[in-house]
């Protein structure tokens, strides 16, 4: 059966968190060593969406890892990124934190990830998800958004929360519905034309794990 573009991607998070812990361990503190694994995971995603064929050598050629990174294209790792912030901005709003008290549309230099996806996600809200990519052409907030994917998707429990939150809150399904729609309508190269976007399902799209490529069931 096909991977999903946010397994390929999991896969990819895994792959990097546990080179960069082997080769780290010993030298410093868990804290930072969980932090620096989720910026060099970021990095190398972000070397993955600005390869002209998205060929990263970070990631390892076993089980095709390298080449299953490499083929999900820029737009779909986008997409897999606006979805987490999605997920990451309501969890902070559902629990009340700093960063979910965030009501603006711009992002500062001086705002945390947590706030930057809070901001993202309400400009989504406001203006349309194409909102949410055309904030991620600032190289700034692409790579934000990679760190705050690496670092939420890298621990279970973590990545446990937000699968709830994709599944249960209403407005964070129905902010990511919209964005796998525009996903489908514009930037799926395996999307047959004229797709029909009311009937997802019917193209290999799973809604706990997002597209698994346009063949029928």
């Amino acid at each position: 059966m096909s991977k999903t573009n946010l397994e390929i991607m999991n896969a990819g998070i895994d792959y990097t968190t546990h080179k960069y812990n082997e080769a780290f361990k010993d030298s410093m503190s868990q804290p930072k060593l969980e932090l620096n694994a989720a910026i060099y995971s970021a990095e190398a995603m972000i070397r993955v969406i600005n390869a002209t064929d998205g060929v990263c050598n970070d990631y390892t050629r076993q089980n095709n890892l390298r080449y299953e990174m490499a083929s999900l294209g820029k737009d779909a790792i986008k997409n897999e990124l606006l979805k987490n912030i999605v997920n990451v901005a309501t969890y902070q709003v559902i629990y009340d934190t700093r960063a979910g008290k965030e009501l603006g549309v711009n992002v500062s230099p001086d705002m945390t990830h947590e706030q930057t996806a809070v901001v993202v996600s309400n400009a989504m809200s406001m203006y349309g998800v194409e909102k949410g990519y055309e904030m991620l052409s600032d190289p700034k907030i692409l790579l934000s958004a990679c760190e705050t994917f690496s670092f939420y998707q890298s621990k279970p429990e973590r990545k446990a929360a937000l699968a709830n939150i994709a599944q249960t809150n209403p407005g964070a399904i129905t902010l990511n519905n919209e964005l796998d729609l525009y996903y489908a309508r514009y930037g799926d190269p395996k999307a047959p034309n004229g797709v029909d976007v009311s009937n997802l399902e019917s193209y290999g799209y799973d809604a706990n794990g997002g597209f698994s490529g346009f063949s029928r069931k």
